[in-house]
């Protein structure tokens, strides 16, 4: 009678396996059941490759979760909004200079392009905004409003100090927002 060579059990919990450890787990009781042993080894190893089994499968419901939800995600979005024009200035020339230093057919290239298109746009809206301001005469009532408008260093502004606090408290992680006073124009 031959001794049969016991399974090693893997040197770490099965969820800490890599998925080729636990792969290749898999296969030596697999085949350790296949040899046709009896007795308690048996049940020991169809206990044991039932939970290899369990814990593939709940790596495959995990990775199907993730990318389902990948799939409903957009693309990154470059929103530039935020920047300050100089920061804008800046970002587009490091743009451009990685345009000119990437070679062609180069996987940088359309999402550095993208956000050249995305600054662009952000400048040309500025620069319209800038222009019907300017274009526009402004009244009596709404020099009055302006004068009153408390303004938060986000851009953020409003007629009453309440408005003002009801936004500082709806962005508590942002300590940057200050009271600051009207600008003249």
């Amino acid at each position: 009678m031959t001794a049969e060579p016991a399974i090693r059990k893997p040197p770490h919990p099965l969820p800490q396996l890599t998925t080729y450890e636990l792969r290749d787990y898999r296969r030596e009781l697999e085949q350790a059941i296949s040899r046709g042993l009896a007795g308690p080894t048996l049940v020991d190893l169809r206990r044991r490759l039932d939970e290899v089994l369990a814990e593939q499968d709940y790596r495959a419901r995990e990775y199907d979760a993730i990318a389902a939800r990948a799939k409903g995600m957009p693309m990154r979005d470059h929103d530039v909004t935020m920047l300050t024009a100089a920061e804008l200035d800046r970002a587009r020339r490091e743009l451009h200079a990685s345009l000119a230093l990437a070679r062609p057919g180069s996987p940088l290239r359309e999402p550095a392009r993208a956000r050249l298109r995305a600054i662009d746009a952000e400048l040309g809206r500025r620069d319209q905004a800038e222009t019907a301001v300017t274009d526009q005469a402004e009244t009596p009532a709404a020099a009055t409003a302006r004068q009153a408008a408390f303004r938060c260093a986000c851009g953020f502004a409003a007629g009453d100090v309440t408005a003002l606090e009801d936004h500082l408290f709806t962005f508590p992680d942002d300590d940057h927002y200050e009271l600051a006073p009207p600008q003249p124009r």
